[in-house]
């Protein structure tokens, strides 16, 4: 009787075990959020600490305020705000940062709020998010480039002007 016991219980923790695993991650919608949002919501103050402590290139941000148009140009950035990864901690705050220098209206880019990179957004159609942050910059409509790593050697204003002169 004891081994049936013992089988028994073995089946049950098995797949107790396995009912706490999954493959993927649940999805949920994603939150569009604004920076100032994210600026007075409890346990973010790191956001602002790194956007204020970044100082992009004045030259680079002055290229980047006469080349986008407001027209034609769109900014979606896809982030976890609570994510302690590089990317959020480093690349979003540095991101708003320039795009705020560069004077870009918050009408011309949207945050999306995002636990996983699975969420469901409203551009599922035209993103791909394969990782949290993301950002896209679209121009009419077309996606020209995305920018998800903090990447050596490379500014993020530099990112964004490469992206605005295609």
């Amino acid at each position: 009787m004891k081994k049936y016991w013992s089988i028994l219980s073995f089946v049950v923790l098995a797949a107790f075990v396995n009912s706490c695993e999954t493959n993927t991650s649940p999805s949920s919608p994603a939150k569009l959020i604004t920076v100032q949002q994210i600026e007075t919501s409890p346990g973010y103050a790191w956001f602002t600490t790194e956007r204020d402590a970044y100082t992009p290139q004045a030259d680079t941000v002055a290229l980047i305020k006469a080349a986008f148009k407001s027209d034609m140009h769109k900014i979606y950035l896809h982030v976890n705000p609570s994510c302690g990864c590089e990317g959020t901690q480093k690349l979003f705050p540095h991101f708003i940062r320039v795009v705020k220098d560069a004077a870009i209206a918050d009408s011309s880019f949207k945050i999306y709020s995002m636990a996983h990179a699975t969420d469901e957004h409203p551009e599922t159609s035209q993103f791909t998010i394969t990782q949290l942050p993301s950002i896209f910059i679209t121009k009419n409509g077309v996606p020209m480039a995305t920018i998800k790593d903090v990447l050596p050697g490379i500014s993020v204003e530099q990112q964004i002007l490469s992206a605005l002169q295609k």
